[in-house]
């Protein structure tokens, strides 16, 4: 999964760190 097209692909994301935060769980999970 590459992050950055991942990001680019969702409108309005939040920012760096929450968005991160938020998804750092699913990624392992």
């Amino acid at each position: 999964m590459n992050i950055k097209n991942l990001i680019r692909e969702i409108p309005n994301f939040p920012q760096d760190g929450i968005y991160f935060k938020d998804i750092t769980p699913l990624l392992k999970g």
